[in-house]
């Protein structure tokens, strides 16, 4: 299966609740669906929080995450380097993580 695959795959089982997929915040996972830069990548729910990685090792995070346990929802550079901010909504939680997306990369237009 192609990495891209794999991806489409991953968001598939969260967002369906298959058995064995990791769980999120529903809310959080759905607002980051509508974005082609966040389907892109993995989405990697994980002890509270969502995180984004450019393959299935996750080895290395690149990518700004957002803390679900809101609202309000925190959103961090990588792996809590920085707070970008704090947002009412799941729709604005994901946009101020878009808004510290890396130029170009994912799709993100």
């Amino acid at each position: 299966m192609s990495n891209e695959a794999d991806i489409a795959e991953t968001w598939r089982a969260i967002l369906s609740g298959a058995p064995g997929a990791r769980h999120g915040n529903p809310l959080i996972l759905e607002a980051a669906y509508k974005h082609a830069a966040l389907r892109a990548v993995y989405p990697f729910p994980t002890h509270g929080t969502l995180q984004f990685y450019r393959d299935v090792v996750i080895e290395k995070n690149s990518f700004p995450m957002i803390v679900c346990a809101g609202p309000p929802y925190t959103v961090y550079t990588t792996n809590y380097g920085s707070l970008l901010g704090e947002a009412a909504t799941p729709d604005e939680a994901v946009e101020l993580l878009l808004s510290a997306w890396p130029e170009g990369d994912s799709g993100r237009a």
